[in-house]
């Protein structure tokens, strides 16, 4: 179920409100955040993203993260999305990370998969 959808349902009910909290594979797709149409910058797009990325991370407690997917269309998150990796890194929870259109530098990277003992699969997709 994506991400969007398992947040949704969490209003339908007192017993399903934070069951997103402990969801084994979060996917984030470039539909997550939403801009008004008069705003069509696209570096308040990928801070926008970041931040809500990172604030799902900060609130998901479930035993391990099999998969991180950013498919953030045409967006490059560079220096925004290192909070992000140096949050994941912290957890060492990471079985699964696919980074479509993520640009991460070689060193951030390193040390990622330096400290992350669960890591079984790695994926960097960049056009």
């Amino acid at each position: 179920m994506p991400l969007r959808d398992a947040l949704r349902t969490s209003v339908l009910s007192k017993k399903w409100r934070y069951t997103w909290r402990s969801m084994p594979k979060l996917t984030f797709t470039d539909d997550m955040v939403k801009l008004p149409s008069n705003q069509c910058c696209g570096h308040l797009m990928k801070y926008k993203v970041a931040y809500a990325v990172f604030h799902v991370l900060l609130l998901h407690n479930g035993p391990i993260i099999l998969e991180f997917r950013s498919l953030v269309g045409h967006l490059r998150l560079d220096s925004e999305f290192a909070p992000i990796i140096s949050y994941l890194e912290r957890g060492s929870k990471v079985k699964r990370l696919t980074f479509f259109h993520v640009k991460v530098p070689p060193q951030m990277l390193q040390q990622f998969l330096s400290k992350c003992p669960l890591l079984e699969y790695l994926l960097r997709w960049n056009l």
